[in-house]
């Protein structure tokens, strides 16, 4: 089963391995965990030593910290879909590695989507008035969680994390 959202062919919610060049990612399509490794020397891809990707929870806060809404306190059955490991993608200019996931958090009423890029080249990426320098292998990932609130219908939230290894 393939479907798109926002451009993005996404493959059906199942376990699959993917990879692009150098990178090889295997995704858990039931609880939304990615592993990622790089091609060793010997031309194979170790998942032994594999950098994981994984969110256990999701809880909505207000802005003085306490809990609203409900959460998700554990994703490990949630299902996921994702696009194709993407090669030729680009953040902000550099070059990278995409991979996007999403899932519908019923108890939330709410749309978690994950942006993850492993950049492929060095340079400076920005958030906000926040420049981070990245380099070869860096993983970036951003978070944006999708919702409807009383006040204003609909509620987008980001969150980013930049990774270096």
């Amino acid at each position: 089963m393939f479907s798109t959202v926002n451009g993005s062919l996404l493959v059906e919610a199942a376990d699959k391995k993917l990879s692009s060049g150098d990178v090889s990612a295997n995704v858990k399509g039931n609880s939304g965990k990615v592993e990622f490794v790089r091609r060793g020397s010997d031309g194979r891809f170790d998942f032994s030593k594999a950098f994981t990707l994984e969110v256990d929870y999701v809880i909505q806060k207000d802005k003085d910290n306490k809990d609203v809404g409900k959460a998700v306190n554990n994703l490990a059955s949630q299902v996921f879909n994702f696009s194709y490991l993407d090669e030729d993608a680009e953040y902000q200019n550099i070059s990278a590695v995409n991979l996007n996931l999403d899932s519908y958090l019923t108890a939330a009423q709410a749309t978690l989507k994950l942006e993850i890029y492993i950049f492929k080249d060095a340079g400076n990426v920005t958030f906000g008035d926040e420049i981070f320098q990245v380099e070869n292998g860096t993983l970036k990932l951003l978070i944006k969680v999708c919702c409807k609130t009383e006040d204003s219908g609909r509620f987008d939230y980001w969150h980013e994390c930049t990774f270096c290894h």
